[in-house]
């Protein structure tokens, strides 16, 4: 088996979080997983733990076109791996693992991985213990990984890589070292926040929160059009140059295997549907990517067709008017929960979010209330 050594191996991790001083870190030891024989053998590994730490390296549309994983740490008590991704393409067995409910599966918030993992192989992860989430219910405010790292186990997490191209190989032996640091704490640090919220009576508010987790809606999405900055000051024309511009922007960065900013910028993109340039301007435009003096002649014909179109923007939905009653329950509601976040010291949009709010003053019960969250409501609603 292709072991990967970037250093002595490292013992198990403790599952505790430490009270030494701050020693230096040594480098970790990993499993390189980038052949479907080596993902086959690891994932009977993995689908005996009972539970592994998960992080996610991913491409998203910072140096490349596109949004997609390039790497998966993964940390057991007593072993790491890094899946190479791009080298696999197909993971089948290791989103069998994902899906296997006996594993529980450590990430430190799901919310982009869990997009990412759906959009490239819809997988949705089954038993997951979120440590931001735990946080969150505990009262912490720093809620960064690298944060809870430095709290529970002093340990520094470094930044020089995380703006790091994660699609070249081979991997740098740093890179690596740096991608599997989380993943090797998490199982550690799941067993630290879990005694908290034990001590807090909280534990009951993390298994219920987490069991709502495949409720959220984890579909990926791109900017939208109609979100970009001035693009409801343009005329229903110029919007519609805009939106031909950002349709061919798109098409030439796929080509290129760029990010779209990287060809053109937006705001450069809104400044021209006003002013839409001659040929002989865009042949010679500055501060654009080649691609685009490249295909000037192309790009000034289409724009020419997008001048004899009109875009409107979308019609606003209907605002809502409250009653007087309903402007008063708002306010008493948001006194409540002023009062309940102070008491608990958690973050008020924790215990009663806006649209929670919303949702008892326009039917008037209480069903979008988590069975944690109602006895604090109600003991309040009784004074």
């Amino acid at each position: 088996m292709n072991v990967l050594f970037i250093a002595k191996e490292q013992k198990s991790q403790s599952q505790q979080p430490t009270q030494q001083p701050a020693q230096k870190q040594e480098p970790v030891f990993a499993v390189y997983v980038d052949t479907k024989e080596k993902l086959s053998a690891e994932a009977k590994i993995w689908n005996s733990c009972t539970e592994l730490g998960i992080d996610i390296e991913c491409e998203n549309n910072l140096h490349h076109y596109g949004a997609y994983i390039s790497i998966i740490q993964i940390s057991s008590k007593d072993k790491n791996w890094v899946v190479d991704i791009i080298k696999l393409g197909q993971i089948q067995q290791l989103i069998d693992v994902f899906k296997n409910k006996n594993v529980t599966k450590i990430f430190h918030d799901v919310s982009f991985d869990f997009r990412i993992l759906k959009h490239q192989f819809d997988c949705i992860p089954q038993n997951v213990f979120d440590t931001q989430l735990a946080a969150v219910l505990i009262g912490k405010h720093d809620l960064g990984l690298g944060s809870l790292l430095h709290e529970y186990f002093d340990v520094k997490k470094e930044s020089k890589f995380q703006m790091a191209d994660w699609t070249k190989r081979p991997l740098t032996p740093d890179m690596i070292n740096y991608a599997i640091k989380d993943t090797n704490h998490l199982i550690g640090l799941k067993a630290a926040l879990k005694a908290e919220l034990v001590a807090k009576g909280r534990l009951a508010w993390l298994e219920e929160e987490t069991s709502l987790i495949n409720e959220r809606d984890f579909d990926y999405k791109e900017g939208d059009f109609f979100s970009i900055k001035g693009v409801s000051k343009l005329s229903n024309n110029e919007r519609a140059i805009l939106k031909k511009l950002c349709d061919i922007r798109d098409v030439l960065a796929q080509k290129v295997n760029r990010p779209v900013h990287f060809i053109i910028s937006t705001s450069r993109m809104v400044e021209i549907a006003k002013a839409p340039p001659t040929l002989s301007e865009w042949v010679n435009m500055k501060g654009v990517h080649p691609v685009i003096r490249s295909k000037a002649r192309t790009i000034y014909e289409e724009i020419q067709v997008a001048k004899k179109m009109e875009l409107k923007m979308p019609k606003p939905g209907e605002k809502k008017h409250y009653s007087q009653k309903q402007k008063d329950e708002f306010e008493k509601y948001n006194l409540i929960r002023d009062k309940i976040s102070e008491d608990l010291a958690l973050q008020k949009h924790v215990v009663l979010s806006k649209e929670q709010i919303k949702d008892i003053v326009l039917t008037g019960t209480f069903d979008s209330l988590r069975n944690w969250q109602k006895p604090f409501v109600m003991h309040e609603l009784k004074k």
